[in-house]
């Protein structure tokens, strides 16, 4: 079989829809940890350990060492100061 020249553009277009699945696949890697995420957070229904969750989600999505989830006190000045971290 003889070679042809390739087309004009097609060497390109081709290395652009390549990069694009490439992207797309990594979206839907990313909603896949996004979905697990949810799934790990809301399996609980003790505070401490959902927010404990909500921190080492956190850090996993964002690929960080460190997560920190705090609740703060309401505008009426009423609750208590709760704070997380996660280190991976």
């Amino acid at each position: 079989m003889e070679h042809l020249p390739p087309a004009l553009g097609l060497d390109a277009l081709v290395t652009e829809v390549s990069e694009r699945l490439h992207a797309v696949a990594a979206v839907n890697d990313r909603m896949r940890e996004l979905l697990e995420a949810v799934v790990s957070v809301s399996s609980g229904l003790d505070l401490h350990t959902t927010l404990r969750r909500i921190a080492g989600a956190a850090a996993d999505l964002a690929d960080a060492e460190y997560a920190a989830v705090g609740v703060v006190p309401g505008p009426d000045g009423r609750g208590t100061l709760l704070c997380w971290t996660a280190q991976l």
